[in-house]
C-alpha cells in the first residue's frame, strides 16, 4: 500500500525544521548502500551531499547520516572532521 504523503521533504520544509531543531544533516545524494561503493566514491557522495545540504539550509552543516545505517568503521571519518 502507498501513501501519498510519504516522501522526501522539500527544501523548503528542511529550512523550516533547521530553524526549528537546528539538527539538520546529510544523508546522501543517490542514498546508495556507500559501503558498497569504492571510498573514494563513498567520500565524494558525502562531501558533495554536505555541501548541498549546507548551501540548501545556509548554514554549515557537518553531520551525516548513512542510509539504511550502512557504515563501516573508519569509512568516511576524514571527511566529517
Amino acid at each position: 500500500m502507498e501513501d501519498d504523503d510519504v516522501g522526501p521533504m522539500s527544501w523548503d520544509e528542511a529550512r523550516d525544521l533547521a530553524r526549528l531543531v537546528g539538527a539538520i544533516g546529510a544523508h546522501s545524494l543517490r542514498h546508495a548502500i556507500l559501503i558498497c561503493k569504492t571510498e573514494a566514491s563513498t567520500l565524494s557522495d558525502v562531501e558533495q551531499n554536505i555541501a548541498e545540504v549546507s548551501s540548501e539550509i545556509g548554514t554549515p552543516r557537518k553531520s551525516f547520516a548513512f542510509p539504511n545505517r550502512n557504515y563501516k568503521a573508519g569509512l568516511c571519518t576524514s571527511s566529517l572532521q
